[in-house]
């Protein structure tokens, strides 16, 4: 699990599979559709309309064309009388179980009396299995909680299809579970880390004989076809610029080491970009001195060098051997937590023991999404990771200053350079525009999700807040605040890292600064966003108590480092964009917590690392 192959298309997944496979190493390939868009999820839909319609001929077909039926690859036709009487029986007794409501028979007839099972076991697709069961034991829990019917089933899987989809919804995406080298493509790693990576592919470019010229085109804000191919340059264009996000993406996945695909020859097939940003900088770096700043701290427990690759094959079919491992290295090792492997681990204390290890895919999100949740309120823009990304990426780029000048969301909107930074955060991190729901017109101003986002953050930096002295966050000058700030805290054996948000300061009335952290949160809560509410519902569900009291911790320890004596970390601020009016009178949608004893907060927060730490 701490290695991971990236690669640019899901083709190429099957490729390292087979070549792992052959050399009997465990891979598991992570699947960019989540399991309410994978095979199986589509047909227990379809059978569940089939058993709510069973009056429609064209439903009922293509049931029994779904994987639960043994003869589903076979034209009707050439089907046997025997074997079409068959496949009756078993459709009539399917839709009597669903009318009498008996839906323990019902699935697990469709999971094992129907050889699905079996033939999924026979086949080694272990994913086809697990996605199977999944989705039947969410749905056989549905039916027997709220003593559904067909109807009702049907309604409540349309809703979760949806919903699991509209929040990025992305679990089961493994071909297994088991402990595995992970291929997954360059975009679907964006957020995760791993100790080691291999990057797969990049020395050859796109494919020169498609039909049309496709690319994304800035200024028009779309992706465009163009089957004249007189856009060469435009498309050159977008490619290089897509090519350094991604591979930058890519290669800040690893943490400890990174291989990169490199031949050391000049070559009309390889891909310009590439040679150009990868081979030739590897080049230049070899010629470079610097062993000053790549010595090991000590050379007596590094390894040897290995063979340099070439693109000249070795005249020796035989394999290399292994270099000589460092001596003393389990010694050496360290694991180095952070809020969300420690709030992660907190979760699963109940079920587990085991820490969970670089790379796992399980990260808690601004939004946890449970299979049974059926949300009350629908959103104006959907939630999960996506959303999350694209305000924290507004707020980070956004002038205050700029959005808080604005005394109206219309002005706001008419601002090319504030929508400029909208935009921007939604491409880079693929939020398709949309408008708003006609259903949720009366909720909002906003026409569509760009201008639902940019309002959010005037809202949300607009809003007087009380424990500012009345100020609002968009007064907050640029030298006074610091985005995205890293960390890294160290107690004696136990390692701590992560991002702040947001640390800003104002004045106070002694003549010092008082600090305050801040964490920008996207949130769907039906509970709603009183401040009490979000105290009790939000913050204790996922664990945002801990997340301030990590980064309090690390603050204050750095600010008696630098020995800044008028220096005060006050207080914590969580914004829930959602939540907040900036001309309403309440404080919904905001969080706060005032650090009272900070010197006994920390002293107690270093014994709770301690104790989740202790595996």
């Amino acid at each position: 699990d701490d290695m991971c192959i990236l690669v640019k298309a899901n083709n190429d997944s099957e490729f390292i599979k087979k070549a792992c496979q052959a050399r009997h190493i465990p891979v598991s390939i992570q699947r960019s559709k989540g399991l309410y868009l994978q095979t199986e999820a589509i047909q227990f839909e379809v059978i569940l309309s089939a058993l709510h319609q069973p009056q429609h001929k064209a439903r009922v077909h293509n049931a029994l064309s779904t994987l639960f039926f043994d003869y589903a690859q076979v034209n009707p036709e050439q089907l046997s009388e025997h074997h079409k009487q068959r496949l009756k029986q078993q459709w009539l007794q399917l839709l009597q179980w669903a009318k009498a409501g008996q839906w323990v028979a019902l699935f697990d007839w469709l999971l094992n009396g129907s050889g699905s099972r079996l033939r999924a076991e026979k086949s080694g697709n272990k994913r086809q299995l697990a996605n199977l069961q999944k989705i039947a034991n969410t749905l056989l829990h549905y039916a027997m909680q709220h003593h559904a019917g067909i109807a009702d089933l049907l309604r409540f899987y349309k809703k979760l299809r949806l919903t699991a989809v509209e929040l990025n919804e992305d679990d089961q995406n493994q071909d297994t579970d088991d402990q595995a080298v992970k291929v997954m493509t360059m975009h679907g790693a964006k957020g995760l880390e791993f100790p080691v990576v291999f990057l797969f592919d990049g020395l050859t470019g796109p494919r020169q004989n498609s039909p049309y010229q496709k690319f994304y085109h800035e200024d028009i804000q779309a992706t465009v076809y163009d089957v004249s191919k007189q856009s060469k340059a435009l498309q050159q264009a977008a490619y290089r610029k897509e090519f350094k996000q991604l591979y930058y993406v890519a290669m800040t996945r690893a943490i400890f080491k990174l291989f990169v695909p490199y031949l050391n020859m000049k070559s009309k097939r390889n891909y310009a970009d590439y040679q150009e940003l990868i081979i030739d900088n590897i080049d230049q770096c070899q010629q470079a001195d610097l062993t000053a700043d790549s010595r090991p701290a000590n050379l007596t427990l590094a390894a040897p060098a290995g063979k340099q690759l070439t693109g000249e094959q070795p005249e020796s079919q035989e394999p290399l051997p292994f270099s000589q491992a460092p001596a003393h290295l389990s010694a050496r090792s360290r694991f180095v937590h952070s809020f969300s492997s420690l709030s992660q681990h907190w979760v699963n204390a109940g079920e587990t023991t085991e820490l969970h290890r670089y790379g796992d895919i399980e990260k808690p999100s601004d939004e946890p999404f449970q299979h049974d949740q059926v949300m009350v309120h629908q959103p104006l823009i959907p939630g999960g990771v996506t959303t999350g990304h694209v305000l924290h990426g507004i707020f980070e780029n956004v002038h205050f200053k700029d959005v808080w000048s604005h005394d109206g969301l219309q002005t706001l909107w008419a601002d090319q350079v504030i929508m400029a930074v909208v935009d921007a955060q939604m491409q880079q991190f693929k939020l398709s525009n949309q408008r708003i729901k006609a259903e949720l017109a009366e909720d909002t101003e906003a026409l569509d999700y760009r201008q639902q986002l940019a309002a959010w953050v005037w809202h949300s930096l607009r809003k007087p807040l009380p424990m500012l002295n009345g100020q609002s966050l968009g007064l907050i000058k640029p030298e006074d605040r610091r985005h995205e700030m890293s960390f890294h805290w160290q107690h004696q054996d136990r390692q701590l890292t992560g991002y702040i948000d947001l640390l800003f300061r104002i004045n106070n009335p002694q003549g010092g600064h008082d600090y305050f952290i801040l964490d920008w949160k996207s949130n769907i809560n039906d509970a709603g966003y009183e401040p009490q509410v979000l105290a009790e519902t939000v913050m204790q569900q996922h664990h945002y108590v801990l997340q301030y009291q990590l980064y309090a911790t690390a603050v204050d320890t750095w600010f008696q480092h630098l020995g800044l004596n008028n220096a005060r970390l006050k207080g914590a601020l969580y914004v829930f964009s959602r939540g907040v009016q900036c001309h309403a009178d309440d404080l919904n949608g905001i969080y706060y917590h005032e650090f009272s004893d900070l010197a006994a907060q920390n002293k107690r927060t270093q014994q709770h690392i301690m104790q989740l730490t202790e595996a």
